[in-house]
């Protein structure tokens, strides 16, 4: 279906077509989830289509903004975007296949999967980061304000929880993963070290920074690494594995933004 709305949407051509698609078995992976989400919701092609844009419009007024003033319209004026969950949902569905940040912040979690017994997600989303890890672990436990009942549907096994992280001393975890998720927050390291006390002494936490990314709902620009690493090393944390993900953006002035991709672990 999303292979028909693509043909449908000349946009979505474009942006198709501009794609490395270097892991086959991924792209698979992403465009059958997403399948689900279109037949699960009865969405059409002219609904991606609106949506999507109205998203990419919004990101542009912003960036507009945060060049001018070097900070993020959600700082500076504190307004936010209003948007619905199942629109919010739809961007992020369809950016992992459209554009290439996304696409390879999702070959990323899915290069680095290792068999294990237990993981955590911390903002479970849409389900796309649980689909790329669900047959990776014996059992896995996902956290989000809220939980869609097509996330639900699609990962029967996951243990939800449809609340606010704010730690599990019953479970510890071999891996924790916060995708996308820490620049939304106000207080990413107390996060961090949070997420550290639930994860087993030789377990790992996979994490995403957004560097100079003036999304709306973003509030920490996470551009001063020094600050980072001081953090993260008084949290008795190293990085283990490091990738910047430059975004290719058309507008001028957002040539440096960027995610990083990284793999933190307890100092031995």
């Amino acid at each position: 279906m999303i292979k028909k709305f693509i043909e449908e949407v000349r946009l979505f051509q474009i942006l198709y077509e501009d794609m490395n698609f270097y892991n086959i078995e991924l792209n698979e992976l992403l465009l059958q989830y997403i399948n689900k989400y279109i037949k699960y919701k009865q969405i059409t092609a002219e609904e991606f289509k609106v949506n999507y844009e109205n998203f990419l419009r919004q990101y542009t007024r912003d960036s507009k903004k945060y060049i001018k003033s070097n900070i993020y319209p959600a700082i500076e004026n504190g307004i936010t975007y209003d948007i619905s969950r199942e629109e919010y949902d739809i961007f992020l569905l369809l950016s992992t296949i459209l554009t290439q940040h996304r696409y390879d912040i999702m070959s990323e979690i899915y290069s680095h999967k290792i068999k294990n017994n237990r993981a955590l997600i911390i903002g479970s989303g849409v389900g796309i980061e649980l689909e790329l890890i669900k047959d990776t672990y014996k059992e896995i436990d996902a956290y989000d304000i809220t939980i869609d009942k097509f996330c639900n549907k699609n990962h029967v096994d996951v243990n939800f929880y449809e609340k606010e992280f704010i730690g599990n001393s019953d479970n510890l975890y071999d891996d924790i993963y916060i995708i996308e998720l820490l620049e939304h927050v106000s207080t990413p390291y107390e996060l961090i070290s949070k997420a550290k006390k639930t994860m087993k002494i030789n377990g790992r936490v996979i994490i995403t920074l957004a560097v100079n990314i003036p999304q709306f709902d973003h509030v920490i620009n996470f551009n001063n690494m020094n600050l980072f690493l001081k953090e993260i090393d008084d949290l008795n944390l190293f990085i283990s594995y490091q990738k910047e993900i430059k975004h290719n953006y058309l507008m001028s002035g957002l040539n440096k933004s960027s995610n990083i991709f990284m793999i933190l672990e307890l100092k031995k």
